[in-house]
């Protein structure tokens, strides 16, 4: 999860529906004025799991505060994000290793706001999450305090971040960098190269579970071992 901090300027469909008083989603016809902002806001990844919101899954248009109980909410431009897998996409999702995030059972059947949600709209909601290379898992970060503890554990559980899909993926990924990293250590030039790549932003987009990538893999930036 990386921060979400929405931009002032709100999409002009949103600002209609608002003063229209409107509470049905399903009938927007602004829905694609809000996704493009929104993917560049988020350099396209998912707001929980931060795989890429262009994978062959798709994406959503996500409301953190669920807008059946919530319907006040229901067009607010910061209660919005992408998340991923597209409707179509859930249950072929379901199927290949489980369905997190927006569409995960927990968030699906979340009937009301709960003040332990770590919003990915929070400034700091990336000190909450720490992910193992060993399993591919996320989990609370060491050092939280206990009330910051269970907000960790209440948000993986209820978006589903450790369903098999995402650690199998996660594990992939770190086990694959990992191995790079050890063949190049003698080499800093290249080293520096691969690791520039590894968290480099291209074309306003971000490699998937870049946190993770960050945490794992910058602290053997050449740069870093020689300051």
């Amino acid at each position: 999860m990386r921060p979400i901090l929405h931009p002032a300027t709100v999409p002009y469909p949103l600002q209609q529906a608002v003063a229209n008083h409107s509470t049905n989603w399903n009938r927007f016809a602004g829905k694609a004025a809000v996704s493009a902002p929104l993917e560049v806001l988020q350099k396209g990844l998912c707001a929980y799991c931060q795989i890429r919101l262009d994978s062959s899954i798709g994406s959503h248009i996500e409301h953190i505060w669920p807008k059946c109980p919530h319907t006040e909410k229901t067009f607010l431009w910061n209660n919005l994000v992408l998340s991923c897998t597209h409707s179509d996409a859930i249950r072929s999702t379901r199927n290949t290793g489980g369905v997190s995030c927006g569409h995960s059972d927990g968030k699906r059947d979340w009937s009301r706001h709960d003040s332990r949600f770590i919003s990915p709209t929070e400034s700091d909601c990336e000190r909450y999450f720490e992910y193992q290379a060993g399993d591919g898992t996320v989990q609370p970060a060491v050092g939280l305090s206990a009330p910051d503890f269970e907000r960790s554990r209440f948000t993986i559980k209820l978006l589903n971040l450790n369903c098999r899909r995402l650690c199998r993926l996660r594990k992939d990924m770190l086990e694959e960098g990992y191995r790079i990293i050890a063949e190049l250590m003698a080499d800093t030039t290249a080293l520096g190269y691969f690791l520039d790549c590894e968290l480099a932003e291209v074309s306003g987009k971000l490699p998937s579970f870049y946190t993770a990538r960050q945490q794992h893999f910058q602290v053997f930036s050449p740069r870093d071992l020689t300051a």
